[in-house]
């Protein structure tokens, strides 16, 4: 009987699966770096509080309570045959006026703020206390948030702000702002207050917050206060606000102070985009400061005293 010699293959096969899982580490390690889910940056958590907002719930609250006392009186001579509507609107009056939660937190700001120094983007997450109405006899002290994004180019940069509309939902609002020709641009990425009709002033001395040095700045435009600014050690941002009050007349809109500053970390990459599962819409032309609190305040002083503050200072362009 003829014999066959056994030939061992086994080294070529183990040389073969060897060459394929290197393949497919490198293939992962590819991936991996292409998906980015982190990215390198700074990260600062300020803590403040706004004595004008504290105050103005005050006064409102009671406003509120007028109110509900005022209906609770109405629905307590409501004749027999009141519309069945009418009956509902004073179901919830009868246990008379309620304020949840602590009315001292109103006014409360906690935020973080995140630099991609390597990316040139920026995201701001802010949570405020305020007031607010649920009915008639029943307010709430409640945490809100808002989120805005900022990606830079040479040209300007892109605005994503998250808004949370009672009937449109949550959706991202993305703006186009082209690029500010002033001094005042190298301290626009990082201290995001700041208009391109504010003046800073050079440094009137240094402070320290949460550990770092900051040079104190007075600010005038169209808003007053002083700011304490840090200056990086990478291009991006350049500048970041370690401390700030705002003051808008004789009423201190934001007094807040940095509690944490963090420096070269890693930083998720979901920080500097909005939700993938959120809808964005485009606002042409649309200026990203018309909404917020010192222009509304502004606003409110114009109808009291026909003036409006914040326009006192058009003329300036900041230099």
């Amino acid at each position: 009987m003829k014999q066959f010699k056994s030939t061992n293959r086994m080294p070529g096969f183990r040389v073969l699966f060897m060459l394929v899982m290197r393949l497919s580490l490198v293939f992962s390690a590819a991936c991996s770096q292409a998906a980015a889910p982190s990215l390198e940056g700074m990260h600062i958590h300020r803590s403040g509080t706004s004595p004008y907002f504290l105050h103005s719930a005050k006064e409102s609250l009671k406003a509120y309570e007028g109110q509900c006392n005022l209906m609770k009186s109405v629905c307590a001579m409501m004749p027999a045959g009141a519309s069945s509507k009418d009956r509902a609107a004073c179901v919830n009056v009868g246990s008379g006026f309620q304020l949840k939660g602590n009315l001292a937190d109103v006014g409360g700001q906690e935020t973080d703020e995140y630099f991609a120094t390597a990316l040139n983007m920026s995201a701001r997450q802010i949570r405020k206390t305020v007031l607010q109405v649920n009915s008639v006899c029943e307010v709430e002290v409640v945490e809100q948030e808002s989120v805005d994004i900022r990606h830079y180019t040479s040209k300007g940069y892109t605005q994503y702000e998250l808004k949370n509309h009672p009937k449109k939902g949550r959706y991202w609002l993305r703006t186009e702002h082209e690029r500010i020709d002033s001094k005042m641009g190298a301290l626009l990425k990082g201290a995001f207050n700041l208009s391109s009709q504010s003046s800073v002033s050079q440094s009137l001395g240094q402070k320290t917050y949460a550990g770092f040095k900051c040079e104190l700045r007075e600010v005038t435009g169209p808003w007053a206060g002083s700011l304490c600014l840090m200056a990086t050690d990478t291009p991006f941002p350049g500048h970041v606000t370690l401390a700030g009050t705002i003051v808008a007349g004789n009423d201190t809109m934001l007094d807040e102070k940095a509690t944490e500053v963090t420096v070269k970390i890693m930083l998720p990459r979901t920080h500097f985009y909005p939700s993938e599962s959120d809808r964005v819409e485009a606002a042409e032309g649309r200026s990203a400061a018309s909404g917020n609190a010192t222009q509304r305040w502004c606003q409110k002083q114009k109808l009291k005293t026909g003036v409006n503050p914040c326009e006192g200072e058009s003329g300036e362009d900041g230099k």
